[in-house]
């Protein structure tokens, strides 16, 4: 899910992400009514707020985004 936050912050930001997609991103495969995706994925959004995302992570009426003013930078993984 935070792939998926990452990757719209860097090619659309200042869009939010429907909590559709989130939920999609974060359970690939996964089937749930409406109420339960969006408690999963409130959840998930509070856990990242609690890990150090809470000033940047934002909810917007088209759904969450993080913060177009925080720079994001994608990088090459290191061979391991």
């Amino acid at each position: 899910m935070l792939e998926c936050l990452l990757r719209s912050r860097i090619d659309a930001p200042g869009e939010g992400v429907p909590l559709a997609d989130l939920f999609a991103a974060g359970w690939p495969g996964d089937r749930a009514d409406a109420h339960s995706a969006a408690m999963r994925v409130h959840q998930a959004i509070a856990t990242l707020r609690k890990l150090g995302l809470r000033s940047a992570l934002l909810r917007k009426q088209d759904g969450y985004l993080l913060d177009p003013s925080v720079p994001v930078a994608r990088v090459q993984k290191p061979d391991a």
